[in-house]
């Protein structure tokens, strides 16, 4: 953003005079200087003048192009007509397993740029191919030059050398005299333009630039972080001095790390800015910016269109249930259903298949517009294969979209508004590609769109902005008041060549063309430093002196610039360790839990008794304040669902609790037959919205299941006589005053009449007490404190591929027998802790367990501040 112009460009004023225009390297360049001739007509007491003639190059030609070419010239086309074109070529002529099609495509399209930028005709490009590769681009460049011309098109870099020649004929309307900014680097192609403007009678001239800055200084940084930082907290002081003033940082490698680079001088800018709310968010004004397809309104948009011909992923639509993007802005209901979904396992999801799994009659309104809409995406499924043209698909995308609700209720901000309208010119382009492609299925279209967000780069313009945050390239031409340059170190200064991969380095230094030796890259790293330290008054230099491990020195090419004196600007840090210890001790009055009254439902069953045992605060957070962890998302068959499916496979297979006796008289093939029933209808459930890679997983669960039931049947053989008397029972246990609702795994019958409580366990192989004789596991012994019967022992019974473990003791096992009056006593200890437990539960006792590791206590950190507590803090 532009803070006045008056100080800046002082030539500008100038150059505009009369029959004038200005050139520019870049567009950004020409929206800059656009709005520094506004601030000075303004300074100037002016309320109306003439818009400036400020055009990028490439938009001067292009235009021209379009409006001076005859009737009958070749059609140009955009650049993404022109990257079919090539996709075609290279699928013929440069298919390269080891390559990402889309960056060999990229490199492709750059290739060509430059070279056509520099005049490079296709006879010597092949003349001069030596690899196979170099030979292959060749052949690959004749072959797109052929499909352009046997269709009569043109595309953009071939539109502007043809642009040129038409200034011979067409020469209205051309400025008489023209000055061209922020070339860092002149191309052949725009030396012909200069020299066709010149050959018209144009005066052309290159925009006067200072020789050096009034004040250079330099310093040097601990890391990036500080630098960044600390270039942030110079900024503030320079707006402090003077708030109209244009400051600016440039930050190396902003391309690759915008956001990053952001965060840090904004950290530096605005302490604080975290807890400003929305003042600081556009402080920064960065010049790079985002993917289109990663604004969330966006990749919203994206994966509803990839719905309509493919399967999302459960994480995919627990995008779209929580997106404020669709539907009402009611959430509720689509919370719930997201919830569920967790439950479900992680599978490619069709449209139609997740309305199916989702719907009930009691999903909320918010829940049923919302799978109202899944069932309209699910409907243009049908078409993923007809084909049509491209502006066909584009309306239907567009009205579907509308349909579903997309972008979602209330109004939008300026940045969601700008962004919409990047999209609907994405459309658009979509539209544009019937040039090339007449007909294309509803999927392609899909494809070709969600390409187009990926490649395109779209940053929303702020009014906002305090400071510009610019890459060493992106600066070209501007002027500032003040200006910070980072990352001079010596691994980034000199600029690192990049020479072309697909054409021979032979070519390119007959064509002194970029970076084609070493010495031309030194040459052009040194110009633009130079026109760096010449861009405002007052420049500042600065390189970090580690960078992760390694130990960095400055560019020698700062020794090659005037003098700098030493000055360091402080790095203010991050600001969350200025809040440390700078709040005082405060006494909260004390705030405890309340004890049951009357009789409390406390959810959880036994492990709640379990865990008050382990970490009280977690059966309080658990158990009476009904919290529930959200499931994450696993691929695959989880743990826990497989244990579930052994759990209900043992159910289906007991379920008419045959005696031990019955069992033994079992043959194998009966064994096996009962097997198979069992686990038909514990798996049926899940089955049911499984699709074809769950399918084949559960196939190979149904083989582990039948192995291990197979096992356990041969173990219950093997035991002493018993009779199944209870399967997933449900208890009512209350004491102390509270309610449990207890759900035994199974309750045996023994020989002399006494109860074996059992629990099954899946997993790693579980202990039922400790050496020192106290349960391990205390779920077992709720059960028994909950039953008015003769216990005679508890089990746990290990079930799992690696066989089959029974831990178990009392007075009536085979495993650990003890003596009757033994057995009773212990028994008694052990449901006196279940006791203590229940009443500790019902007083409130809510003590945090720290020695508990990090991720046992995690789940409830944010409650119960274990690891603060366990720092002292």
């Amino acid at each position: 953003m532009t803070k006045t112009g008056s100080a800046r460009y002082p030539w500008l004023s100038r150059a505009l005079a009369g029959d004038a225009a200005i050139i520019t390297s870049s567009r950004r360049l020409a929206r800059e200087l656009r709005a520094a001739h506004d601030s000075q007509q303004l300074d100037a007491g002016c309320s109306a003048w003439m818009t400036p003639k400020i055009v990028y190059w490439r938009d001067w030609l292009g235009q021209l192009y379009e409006s001076e070419s005859l009737a009958g010239s070749p059609r140009a086309i955009d650049p993404n007509s022109s990257a079919i074109l090539w996709e075609r070529s290279i699928r013929r002529h440069l298919d390269n397993p080891l390559a990402s099609p889309r960056s060999l495509l990229r490199q492709v399209r750059q290739t060509w740029q430059r070279l056509m930028e520099w005049r490079v005709s296709l006879a010597e490009l092949g003349g001069l191919a030596r690899s196979s590769d170099e030979r292959a681009f060749a052949t690959a460049a004749r072959s797109y030059s052929d499909l352009l011309d046997e269709n009569h098109w043109i595309d953009t870099e071939q539109a502007l050398a043809r642009a040129i020649e038409l200034l011979q004929a067409h020469t209205a309307g051309v400025a008489r005299r023209i000055t061209h900014a922020g070339f860092d680097r002149i191309a052949p192609l725009i030396d012909d333009f200069f020299d066709a403007l010149r050959a018209i009678g144009c005066e052309v001239n290159a925009a006067p630039r200072k020789t050096t800055a009034d004040s250079l200084t330099k310093s040097s940084y601990v890391n990036s972080d500080a630098e960044l930082r600390a270039a942030g907290a110079w900024a503030r002081s320079c707006l402090t001095e003077n708030p109209a003033a244009h400051i600016a940082i440039i930050a190396a490698d902003l391309e690759s790390n915008s956001m990053q680079a952001e965060r840090l001088v904004r950290e530096g800018l605005a302490q604080g800015w975290q807890i400003g709310g929305p003042t600081f968010e556009h402080a920064v004004d960065v010049s790079y910016g985002r993917r289109l397809s990663d604004y969330p309104a966006v990749h919203t948009a994206l994966l509803c269109l990839r719905w309509c011909h493919r399967g999302l992923s459960s994480p995919d639509v627990s995008v779209l249930l929580r997106s404020r993007f669709l539907g009402s802005g009611d959430s509720g209901g689509r919370s719930r259903l997201e919830l569920h979904l967790r439950r479900l396992p992680d599978r490619k999801w069709t449209a139609a298949a997740l309305s199916e799994a989702l719907a009930s009659e009691k999903n909320s309104p918010d829940a049923n517009t919302w799978l109202a809409a899944v069932r309209k995406v699910a409907s243009m499924q049908v078409l993923s294969s007809a084909k049509d043209a491209p502006i066909v698909w584009v309306e239907r995308i567009d009205a579907l979209l509308r349909d579903i609700g997309w972008p979602g209720e209330g109004s939008l901000r300026s940045d969601e508004f700008q962004m919409m309208n990047r999209w609907r010119n994405l459309l658009n382009e979509v539209a544009a590609l019937g040039v090339v492609i007449p007909e294309m299925t509803f999927s392609e279209s899909i494809r070709y769109l969600d390409t187009l967000a990926r490649e395109t780069v779209f940053q929303p313009e702020h009014t906002s902005g305090l400071i510009s945050l610019l890459g060493t390239l992106e600066a070209a031409g501007m002027e500032f008041d003040r200006l910070w340059v980072t990352g001079l170190d010596s691994s980034r200064w000199p600029i690192f060549g990049r020479p072309l991969s697909l054409v021979s380095r032979e070519l390119q230094r007959n064509n002194a063309m970029p970076d084609a030796s070493p010495q031309d890259s030194l040459q052009y790293s040194r110009r633009v430093l130079k026109r760096l330290t010449e861009s405002a008054p007052s420049v500042h230099l600065s390189w970090a002196r580690t960078e992760q491990d390694s130990t960095q020195s400055p560019s020698p090419l700062l020794e090659e610039l005037p003098p700098q004196s030493e000055h360091e600007f402080h790095d203010p840090g991050w600001f969350a360790e200025s809040l440390l210890d700078s709040a005082g001790i405060q006494v909260v009055s004390s705030d405890p839990v309340p004890a049951a009254v009357g009789i409390e439902r406390v959810s959880g069953g036994a492990y709640t008794v379990q865990r008050q045992t382990i970490e009280p605060f977690a059966a309080f957070a658990y158990g009476r304040l009904g919290i529930t962890e959200i499931r994450q998302f696993e691929s695959g068959l989880s743990a826990s669902l497989r244990g579930s499916l052994l759990h209900e496979a043992l159910y289906r297979l007991l379920q008419a609790k045959p005696s031990q006796r019955d069992i033994c008289e079992w043959s194998e093939t009966d064994s096996s037959e009962r097997i198979a029933v069992a686990i038909d209808k514990a798996i049926a459930p899940a089955l049911q919205h499984a699709d074809g890679v769950l399918r084949r997983l559960f196939a190979m669960e149904v083989g582990r299941l039948h192995r291990v039931l197979a096992e356990f049947i041969v173990t219950e053989k093997a035991r002493l006589p018993f009779s199944i008397e209870h399967l997933e029972e449900t208890v009512e246990f209350e004491y102390a005053g509270i309610r449990l609702t207890l759900r035994s795994d199974r309750i045996d019958r023994l020989f002399d009449g006494s109860l074996l409580i059992i629990d099954y366990k899946s997993g790693l192989v579980k202990n039922l007490v400790d050496r020192e004789g106290v349960p391990v596991d205390l779920q077992v012994v709720v059960y028994a404190a909950a039953l008015n019967e003769e216990i005679g022992g508890l089990a746990l019974f290990n079930i799992g591929s690696r066989g089959i473990q029974h831990k178990g003791i009392g007075g009536s096992v085979e495993w650990k027998n003890v003596p009757d009056d033994e057995w009773e006593a212990m028994l008694l200890r052990w449901k006196s802790l279940v006791h203590t437990s229940m009443e500790q539960i019902a007083a409130g006792d809510v003590a945090i367990n720290l020695q508990l590791n990090k991720a046992q206590s995690r789940p409830l950190n944010v409650l119960s501040r274990a690891e603060e507590r366990k720092r002292g803090v």
